[in-house]
């Protein structure tokens, strides 16, 4: 059965906003282009690759985290090469994301024991997949529980960096 963004991944201002464009878009009644499944196949693999740089980290295995992140820079860097300048805004928000996502990818790296980090970026890159393929009409990828649970347990802590210090706003 199909899911759709109404569920509780997709929720708050973004979310509503998001599901108007999917109503919009599935009710033209026009064919998934396929560069759109090939754009949510790739941020399948996105996600898959944050997930596993965040287990490696929590085992300390660096070096295997430092492959994963590469990895989900060369899926994002696909992701811009998709990128049509004629897109306006909307290209022009999906580039400033992507850059953004690669940005903290290495940034969280680069940091031992950021898994706190690499949890919220996973669930960035995972309603950014889910909103792809709800326009698509494929299934939502639920977040797996343990990570759920583990973000849960480590809310963010505002205005602050991720060693503690004061951030200037």
């Amino acid at each position: 059965m199909h899911q759709t963004m109404t569920n509780k991944r997709m929720s708050g201002a973004y979310g509503a906003m998001a599901q108007r464009g999917v109503g919009a878009y599935q009710s033209s009644g026009g064919g998934v282009p396929p560069h759109m499944i090939q754009a949510v196949r790739m941020l399948d693999g996105l996600v898959e690759q944050i997930g596993r740089a965040h287990t490696c980290d929590v085992q300390k295995q660096y070096e295997a985290e430092y492959r994963a992140v590469e990895l989900a820079t060369l899926i994002l860097s696909g992701l811009l090469s998709m990128i049509d300048s004629r897109q306006g805004t909307v290209g022009a928000n999906l580039e400033k994301t992507y850059r953004s996502l690669m940005k903290a990818l290495v940034g969280v790296c680069a940091m031992p024991g950021s898994q706190g980090q690499y949890l919220r970026l996973y669930e960035a890159a995972l309603e950014l997949r889910n909103a792809w393929a709800s326009i698509c009409n494929l299934p939502m990828m639920p977040m797996p529980e343990a990570f759920a649970a583990e973000l849960a347990s480590n809310p963010p802590v505002s205005g602050r960096g991720r060693r503690g210090a004061a951030v200037a706003e």
